[in-house]
Order: C-alpha cells, then sequence, then structure tokens
C-alpha cells in the first residue's frame, strides 16, 4: 500500500514538475508503470479475496475502502491510457492516494500503542464536523435574515443568498492580522 502511494505521488509530481527536481537516471514513466503494476496487481489480489469470501467479503467495512481504491485504480488507468487531460490524471492519483493512505490508518490502529491516538483524531474529527456545521448553518440563517432584510441600496453584498453567505464569510475572522505598530 505505502509502495503505491508513493509511486502515484511521485508519477503526480512527473506530471505536474512544479518542485524542479529531477532524479538522475531516472525517467517520468517507471512512476507510471510501477503504479500501474502495483494496482492491477492490488485489484487482482480484491478480485480473488472476493471470489473466496463471496458475500463475508462486504462484511468487513474496510473492503468498501478497497473496492474504492480498486475502481479508481481503473479509473485512473482508462484516464492515461484515453489520454483525457493531466488535471483528470492527477485528481485521479490524488484519489488513489487518499484511498491508500486510509487503508493504512486501519493497518496503524492494529499497532497497541497507536490504536487510541487514533480514536483521539477520530473525536476530535467528529467536534470539529460537528462545529464546522453549526458554523454553516449560523451563517445560512444570518445569510436569509440579511437578503430578506436588505434594501434596495444593499444589492452589492446582500441581493442573493450567495452574495450575502459570500459577504458573511469574508467577514469572519478567519485569518490573524499582525499587530498594528504604533509610534
Amino acid at each position: 500500500m505505502l509502495l503505491m502511494v508513493a509511486l502515484v505521488l511521485l508519477h503526480i509530481e512527473s506530471i505536474k514538475g512544479d518542485s524542479g527536481m529531477m532524479m538522475a537516471g531516472v525517467w517520468p514513466s517507471v512512476w507510471l508503470w510501477g503504479a500501474l503494476l502495483t494496482g492491477t496487481g492490488f485489484i487482482v489480489q480484491e478480485i480473488f479475496q472476493g471470489v473466496r469470501l463471496k458475500a463475508a467479503y462486504w462484511a468487513d467495512s474496510w473492503n468498501y475502502v478497497d473496492f474504492a481504491s480498486g475502481v479508481s485504480i481503473a479509473a485512473f488507468i482508462a484516464i492515461h491510457f484515453m489520454r483525457y487531460s493531466a488535471e483528470a490524471e492527477v485528481s485521479s492519483g490524488i484519489v488513489i492516494a487518499l484511498l491508500f493512505a486510509l487503508r493504512l490508518v486501519q493497518t496503524a490502529s492494529l499497532q497497541p500503542a497507536v490504536g487510541p491516538l487514533i480514536l483521539a483524531i477520530v473525536r476530535m474529527l467528529s467536534d470539529i464536523s460537528m462545529f464546522l456545521c453549526l458554523y454553516v448553518y449560523i451563517l445560512l440563517v444570518f445569510a436569509v435574515v440579511f437578503t430578506l432584510l436588505s434594501s434596495d441600496e444593499d444589492h452589492q453584498y446582500f441581493g442573493s443568498l450567495a452574495k450575502a453567505t459570500l459577504t458573511l464569510y469574508s467577514m469572519t475572522p478567519t485569518q490573524r492580522e499582525p499587530p498594528a505598530v504604533i509610534y
């Protein structure tokens, strides 16, 4: 799994080429063919596991992630050989890397020392998601109220729900500005 993530990320880097770093003696197609062979091996392994376990294959929830990984690998291969676009190939490669990184979380959770840390991170993400839902709810309520109460002069900022939401979001303090220097 880690090899697949590394090969896909190296192939994405060879497509984007924005780091300015070249590896001596390695041409970019090595990363592509390494990712394709590793991905094909993963798909074949999952097919054999699905045939062997039949309906019990779907009892483990991680196999859904494996199935999504296999589909994304097949999409990556199709996008590359159909020469769709470099952006689509990079995007599908990022999806593969994220799914395999998610699968690595399950592997890491088997370690007794790492398991409680992963549970703490999951609980933290749950709290953050609840806060973000509350934030979006309050933002949308105020946007609706300001849209309804806006006069004809305020159409630049509160003329529609989208404009009001964007205006209110831009007013939220998302960055800390440096303190003003007073002389």
